[in-house]
């Protein structure tokens, strides 16, 4: 058991570069965060794999296809937990999916009708621990600003309460200042 945040998308409902906008600007608000945030990175050497924390929260920047975030604590709080990870392009969650399938998966219906009505298609964003440490208000910040750009096609949930959302939501919509 854990303190989470999930992240859902339908990203056959999403233009890609809307959602690369939005990657942009989800990245760009963590980079102010005042807390430093941080993610972890992999690196082959030769015993095996070694991994490490980078102030760098890009990975694969060169790369189109492999280009994402990862955020998994701050540098203030010194607290880390599970990583969390954005991929700027939106193919990363349409492959090997089936959205087409579900009957809420059209242009005119809302995300929230099929997870309420049992025929749930989407992909998932987010889904790893935070176990509420101070890197899960900037989290739930830029999962509050894709459930604002895409609001029938993304959905935010987890352990969340109604002064965190509150607080979430006011990050995603001002920039990254407590």
């Amino acid at each position: 058991m854990g303190i989470h945040i999930y992240l859902h998308i339908q990203p056959n409902r999403i233009d890609p570069a809307a959602w690369a906008s939005v990657y942009d600007e989800a990245l760009a608000l963590l980079k102010a965060h005042p807390a430093g945030l941080i993610g972890v990175r992999f690196e082959k050497t030769a015993t095996g794999t070694r991994r490490f924390y980078s102030r760098n929260l890009e990975v694969d920047r060169d790369d189109p296809r492999r280009r994402y975030f990862t955020v998994c604590g701050d540098r203030a709080s010194r607290e880390t937990g599970e990583g969390h990870d954005l991929y700027r392009d939106l193919k990363h969650y349409q492959e090997g999916r089936a959205f087409s399938q579900s009957r809420f998966a059209t242009a005119k219906s809302d995300i929230l009708l099929g997870y309420n009505q049992g025929d749930w298609r989407a992909a998932r964003v987010f889904g790893n621990k935070t176990q509420g440490r101070p890197y899960h208000l900037p989290l739930l910040a830029v999962a509050a600003l894709i459930e604002n750009h895409f609001p029938t096609a993304a959905v935010v949930t987890g352990d969340i309460d109604a002064a965190q959302a509150e607080r979430g939501r006011w990050l995603g919509e001002v920039g990254a200042r407590p």
